[in-house]
C-alpha cells in the first residue's frame, strides 16, 4: 500500500480532489471539442465509440466497470504510481508531471483526443504530486471517464457518426475553471503547509 501511495487521503484532501475532478470535466470537454472540430471525423475512432456505446443496462454496467473503474485504476497505477514517481526521482516534479502526462496522452493512440487527454494527464499528475495519494487521480480519472460514458450513452448513433460536438456554454466553463483553480490552490497550500 505505501509503495504506491494507496492509503486513503484525509477528508479535506479527498474533498478538494473531488472538486478538481468534477470541475475539470467541462473545461476539458470544451478544450477537446475545439481540437475535434479542427479535424474530420476519424472512422476508426467513431467505430470504436459505436462499439462501446452501451445498448442496455447490463452492457452499461459492464462498460462502466472497465471504463470507470478498472481503466482509471490501472492507468493511474502505471502513469502516476510508477512512471511519474520514477521520473520525479531523477528530475523536477514539474518535468515529471509533464512527461508522464505526455506519455499518458500518446498511449491513447488518437491524435484527435491527444490534447485533451494530455491535459487530463497533467491534471492527474498534479493531483498525485499535491496529495501524495494515488486515490486522488484515480477518483478524478474515474469521474471523468464515467461522465464521458454517460455522454456517449445519451448520444444518438447519428450524432456519433457525424461527430457533432456541442461545446459546453462559456459561463459554465468559466465557473468550472474557477472552482478547479481554487481547489488546486487549496491543495497547493496544503502541500506547502505539510512542508514538502
Amino acid at each position: 500500500m505505501r509503495e504506491f501511495d494507496l492509503a486513503p487521503p484525509p477528508a479535506k484532501t479527498a474533498l478538494a480532489a473531488l472538486l478538481v475532478a468534477v470541475s475539470c470535466i467541462l473545461p476539458i470537454e470544451a478544450f477537446s471539442g475545439i481540437f475535434e472540430r479542427m479535424r474530420p471525423p476519424d472512422a476508426d475512432y467513431i467505430s470504436f465509440l459505436l462499439s462501446i456505446k452501451p445498448k442496455d443496462p447490463a452492457s452499461f454496467a459492464l462498460t462502466a466497470l472497465g471504463v470507470a473503474l478498472v481503466g482509471p485504476f490501472t492507468e493511474e497505477l502505471l502513469f502516476r504510481g510508477f512512471v511519474q514517481r520514477v521520473l520525479a526521482r531523477n528530475m523536477s516534479a514539474a518535468l515529471a508531471v509533464a512527461l508522464s502526462a505526455a506519455l499518458f496522452g500518446i498511449s491513447h493512440f488518437n491524435i484527435m483526443i491527444l490534447p485533451g487527454v494530455t491535459a487530463l494527464g497533467a491534471l492527474y499528475g498534479y493531483l498525485y504530486y499535491a496529495t501524495r495519494r494515488l486515490w486522488c487521480p484515480v477518483l478524478a480519472h474515474a469521474l471523468f471517464n464515467l461522465s464521458s460514458l454517460l455522454r456517449l450513452h445519451a448520444a444518438t448513433e447519428e450524432e456519433i457518426v457525424s461527430a457533432r460536438v456541442a461545446l459546453p456554454s462559456l459561463p459554465w466553463i468559466l465557473l468550472s475553471l474557477a472552482v478547479c483553480a481554487a481547489s488546486l490552490a487549496f491543495l497547493a497550500r496544503m502541500r506547502r503547509a505539510d512542508g514538502a
